[in-house]
Parts: C-alpha cells; sequence; structure tokens
C-alpha cells in the first residue's frame, strides 16, 4: 500500500483532502493483493447464503445475518483476513450512510468493492456469475447496517 501512496504528495495523504486519490490508492491495494480478502473456499457457501437468505433478510432464524455468519463460522479464513473484511465493512457502512451526499449506497459500494474483495477465477474450479462479488458485499453491507455493534473476531 505504500508504494501507491508514494505517488501522492505527502500533504494531501497527510490531509486527507483528496478522497479521490486516496480511494484510488485503496483500491489498486485491494486489486493487487495476492490473493483475495475473502478467500475462493468460502465462496461457494457465500453463494448459498446469498440465494436462501434473498427471500426475507429480516426474518430467517439467523436474523438476517446469512452471509456474515458464513464467514465468521469458516476456518478458511485468516484472522487478518476477516480484521481487513471488517474493518472495510465498517468504513464502507459510514461511507454508505452519507449516500445522500456521495452517491455511494450499498449497491454501488457493492458494484465498486465487491470484484475487489471477492475474486472468482477459473483455477478455483467454481464458477460464479459476475454480479456475485457485487451482490455479496451489497449484502454484507446490508447486514451489517442491522447490527449495532460487531465484536472482533475471535473474541467473544
Amino acid at each position: 500500500m505504500l508504494n501507491h501512496v508514494d505517488k501522492y504528495p505527502a500533504s494531501i495523504v497527510e490531509s486527507g483532502s483528496d478522497v479521490g486519490a486516496l480511494s484510488e490508492c485503496v483500491v489498486r491495494y485491494l486489486r493487487e493483493l495476492p490473493s483475495p480478502v475473502i478467500p475462493p473456499g468460502v465462496y461457494p457457501d457465500l453463494q448459498a447464503a446469498l440465494q436462501h437468505g434473498t427471500a426475507d433478510l429480516v426474518a430467517s432464524s439467523s436474523g438476517g445475518r446469512e452471509l456474515s455468519l458464513v464467514l465468521e463460522r469458516a476456518t478458511s479464513v485468516p484472522l487478518h483476513h476477516r480484521l481487513t473484511l471488517q474493518y472495510l465493512l465498517t468504513h464502507l457502512g459510514k461511507v454508505g450512510q452519507g449516500s445522500q451526499l456521495n452517491g455511494l449506497d450499498p449497491h454501488t459500494l457493492g458494484l465498486v468493492f465487491g470484484p475487489l474483495l471477492i475474486r472468482p477465477s477459473s483455477a478455483t474450479g467454481w464458477e460464479v456469475g459476475e454480479e456475485f462479488p457485487a451482490l455479496a458485499l451489497e449484502r454484507l453491507l446490508m447486514e451489517r447496517a442491522m447490527v449495532q455493534e460487531v465484536p472482533p473476531p475471535g473474541r467473544r
């Protein structure tokens, strides 16, 4: 990430005055990670939870947190990935709260960041529609908005 930040003057980075430049750094950093924040091993379970939960987000037995629960229970998601995802979801949730001003609602955030966090490929041997990453992230943001405070992974 520092390589991306180094391309901009220190005054912009330190002050946070150029939101576009900082956003570009984050997007480029996520794109260039060697593995996605959400690993391919959980994609089938996320897909199933997404399909199961589309009927009614709140009335389900899991309180409308199907996708979040898949990630919390998955042993194949390393702790540093969980923490990064939790931080990103918290931040993107805050960004989404200002959607009246910035136009970045959960759907738009899903379209922008979903493919950066969930990167299905033919190498995984699991085929998924192009819309899956965006829909999954949108749903995670919606689930997150329904809960007040999510405890950090591994601390219950």
